[in-house]
C-alpha cells in the first residue's frame, strides 16, 4: 500500500498541534494493516463515503479522507 499526502493535507497539517499530528500519523501508519478487516478497523471508524473514498476517525472532531486503488480493500 502506498500512502501519499496531498498538498492540501500538508497545508492543513501546519495548523495542527504536535499531539494531533502524532495521532494522525499513528492512524495513517495503521491503515495498511487494518483495511479489509472490519473487526480490526471498527475503532478507527472507517466508513465508505463513495465507491473509492473513505473516512477514518482520528479524534472526536478530526476525520481523515483516503482513497483505495483498484484491488485494495
Amino acid at each position: 500500500m502506498n500512502i501519499l499526502a496531498a498538498p492540501s493535507y500538508q497545508r492543513a497539517a501546519k495548523k495542527r498541534s504536535a499531539k494531533e499530528l502524532t495521532e494522525i500519523n499513528t492512524v495513517i501508519a495503521d491503515l495498511p494493516g487494518i483495511i479489509g478487516q472490519p473487526h480490526t478497523h471498527s475503532g478507527c471508524g472507517i466508513r465508505r463515503l463513495r465507491p473509492s473514498v473513505f473516512e477514518c476517525r482520528v479524534g472526536l472532531k478530526l476525520r481523515g479522507l483516503f482513497t483505495l486503488e483498484s484491488g485494495q480493500g
